[in-house]
């Protein structure tokens, strides 16, 4: 029962970091790109490998790379983690929840 009772609960959270980190992924991301994923200024994030590399997808998120500008001056750690785990889990890719613990580790 506990483990079950567990698996609701981080389900429950899952569902409302990936609700949090589309609307981040809107505000922030959706410009560059798109609202699908499919990129425009930006590159595509449908089915991209890339982004299993869950400690580069976060350092990315937060300081930027190539031409994409960094993004720690405005979202919390937590915030980037919400957005992480959308890119992550959408659009064909299914790479997990990105937590400080994962994001975190080389």
């Amino acid at each position: 029962m506990l483990v079950q009772v567990q698996a609701a609960v981080d389900e429950a959270a899952t569902e409302e970091m990936m609700a949090e980190g589309q609307q981040l992924y809107v505000d922030f991301c959706a410009g560059c790109h798109r609202e699908n994923g499919r990129g425009d200024v930006g590159p595509t994030l449908v089915n991209a490998g890339s982004l299993a590399d869950v400690h580069g997808t976060y350092q990315r998120i937060m300081n930027g790379g190539e031409e994409m500008p960094g993004f720690g001056s405005v979202l919390s750690p937590e915030e980037a983690h919400a957005v992480g785990t959308y890119v992550m889990n959408s659009w064909g890719n299914d790479y997990g929840v990105m937590t400080q613990e994962t994001a975190e580790a080389d």
